[in-house]
């Protein structure tokens, strides 16, 4: 598959996953309260760069409200999981050409 596209699907499923947990919070709270304790696992996925997002997330809620802040940080723990996804891709697709020799 190509680069971009990977690097696009990847940068959505965080988006696509706040929405639906966002959209959970008027269906039912035990709903959300499952989507907000598994949220982690893209913080875990998007390591080293949630490390950067939550102190970026930080100073600007120091200066500005969450409405500001809240998208932004989405939008770098989404490019931070994109581009961790398409590093592995290039990396598991070199060593399947090293294993194929």
């Amino acid at each position: 598959m190509n680069r971009k596209r990977i690097f696009v699907i990847a940068f959505m499923v965080p988006i696509i996953y706040g929405i639906i947990w966002f959209l959970s919070l008027y269906v039912s709270t035990d709903l959300n309260h499952l989507f907000y304790e598994n949220h982690i696992v893209f913080l875990y996925l998007a390591l080293p760069w949630s490390f950067f997002t939550i102190e970026v997330g930080a100073m600007c809620s120091a200066y500005t409200s969450s409405y500001i802040c809240n998208p932004l940080t989405i939008l770098l723990i989404s490019i931070g999981f994109a581009v961790n996804v398409v590093v592995s891709a290039i990396v598991l697709a070199g060593l399947g050409k090293m294993l194929k020799r």
